[in-house]
């Protein structure tokens, strides 16, 4: 944008950041884009989206969901998705109890979470994506830990890898 716009978050929306011409009379300008990602302030703005570290570790909450990431990845602290009054915990099986770093506003990185990969994780306005990170040759084997609460539970899916179903929770392993 150029220097004389002003940002205007109460006019943008969750892929929308608008703006306001700093001299003179005239409509907002919109910046409107699949890569920007917004939530609601307390106050009800429109601010980019970023963690908020808190007593679990880092979060993040949308208008459709909040994502909490723990500060040591391990099986007793998940990745916890809450969606509506469900909840999906996922963590890599055999995961080694490891600190997490924040990579930047919507991204972080679990080094050494099992042995010879890293996991990164960055968050969208749709989910979060997860990354696998191979620093060894060889084999490494990946395996998921999800548990659904509530009326959502985790499938796989060919398409999108996990998908959440609306029926009754359940525990399940995804290879």
């Amino acid at each position: 944008m150029v220097a004389d716009e002003i940002p205007v978050p109460a006019a943008g929306g969750p892929q929308t950041d608008a703006y306001a011409p700093q001299q003179g009379v005239g409509d907002h300008l919109a910046v409107v884009s699949s890569a920007v990602f917004n939530t609601q302030d307390a106050t009800g703005d429109w601010v980019d989206a970023s963690f908020v570290e808190d007593d679990y570790g880092w979060s993040l909450t949308t208008p459709s969901f909040t994502i909490r990431f723990p500060t040591r990845l391990s099986p007793a602290t998940p990745i916890r998705y809450q969606i509506g009054d469900g909840e999906i915990s996922s963590v890599p099986t055999g995961a080694l109890d490891v600190p997490g770093q924040a990579t930047g506003p919507t991204a972080l990185r679990y080094d050494d979470a099992l042995p010879g990969a890293d996991f990164l994780y960055e968050v969208s306005s749709d989910g979060y994506k997860e990354t696998v990170l191979l620093r060894t040759r060889g084999n490494v084997s990946l395996h998921g830990h999800q548990q659904g609460q509530g009326p959502v539970r985790p499938e796989a899916d060919p398409v999108v890898g996990i998908a959440l179903s609306a029926q009754l929770a359940e525990e399940r392993t995804i290879e």
